[in-house]
């Protein structure tokens, strides 16, 4: 997965070895279940991470992402690549509320 690579027209890409049949291949998702926010991202570029910490802390909003969510994150990339070494599926343990 690649979010906001400098110079793309999209904020995420994945590559899907089932793209199409008997194809691998980068694709571009048109739905991931969240509603789409504004894109400040071709302006500040990853400083709209900064301009989002700033206003979390001004207004007392709660960050869109939680500690929660970056533990799941991780350990998503940890078993990719325990997958990929051992060659099987990896359950996961973490959750994070939507």
């Amino acid at each position: 997965m690649i979010i906001d690579r400098p110079g793309a027209d999209t904020a995420v890409e994945l590559f899907r070895v089932d793209a199409a049949p008997g194809l691998a291949g980068w694709i571009t998702p048109t739905d991931i279940g969240l509603p789409p926010a504004p894109d400040r991202t071709k302006q500040l570029f990853r400083g709209v991470l900064v301009e989002h910490l700033l206003d979390c802390l001004s207004t007392g909003n709660q960050p869109a992402l939680s500690a929660q969510h970056s533990r799941h994150a991780l350990e998503i990339m940890l078993a990719a690549r325990q997958s990929a070494r051992e060659g099987a599926a990896i359950d996961l343990a973490t959750t994070f509320p939507p």
